[in-house]
């Protein structure tokens, strides 16, 4: 029984390990997607008003507040929850979360695919139609659209993690000691 458990933990670990660099490679996309989007605006502004130069200055550090504002929320929230977990442990099968953030990720991605399809969709119409004015709200709507996708899911993905190694902890402990001692 004692090798049974050691196989699954060593298997989830093996699993998470995978997950875990998936996440990061679509983080990573995300921010390059992000840092080029925000390079595009950047070159568009220099050649508008100082008006829209200052705005799209004002809207960048708003997206800078809110990312930091989102990474402390998701520090307190996996504190509480490590909290809650340590006093009240309750098993929960693994696989089960593993599951979850398998398909949280899928639809974060086909969220991202069709925000970017919607998206550059409009701005070819806007081009055609008006210019210069409304590609760049919509570029820095594209961004804000994909800080709040990264953020949601960032913050799902730290809960799901924080529960799923709080398990794996709960599955080591009781392999390690015999089951009578329970």
């Amino acid at each position: 029984m004692t090798v049974m458990m050691v196989m699954m933990v060593m298997m989830v670990m093996m699993v998470m390990m995978v997950m875990m660099v998936m996440m990061v490679m679509m983080v990573a996309v995300m921010m390059a997607v992000m840092m080029l989007m925000l390079w595009m605006v950047m070159m568009k502004v220099m050649m508008m008003t100082k008006m829209m130069m200052v705005m799209v200055l004002v809207v960048l550090v708003v997206l800078v507040v809110l990312v930091v504002l989102v990474v402390l929320l998701v520090l307190v929230l996996v504190l509480v929850l490590v909290l809650v977990l340590v006093l009240v442990l309750v098993p929960v099968p693994v696989l089960v979360l593993v599951l979850a953030v398998a398909v949280e990720m899928l639809m974060v991605m086909l969220m991202v695919m069709v925000v970017v399809m919607r998206m550059s969709m409009r701005m070819r119409l806007r081009m055609r139609r008006r210019g210069g004015g409304s590609r760049i709200m919509a570029i820095v709507m594209l961004a804000i659209m994909a800080i709040t996708i990264v953020s949601v899911s960032t913050i799902t993905k730290t809960v799901m993690m924080v529960m799923v190694m709080m398990q794996l902890l709960y599955v080591l402990i009781c392999a390690s000691f015999p089951i009578s001692y329970w």
